[in-house]
């Protein structure tokens, strides 16, 4: 999970549907 989150972040730094992905998962 920790990776996938970071990989996505640094996809996409500040969006709040990211916020919600990573927080859900």
């Amino acid at each position: 999970v920790a990776e996938g989150w970071v990989l996505t972040c640094q996809s996409v730094p500040t969006t709040p549907s990211v916020h919600v992905v990573y927080e859900e998962a």
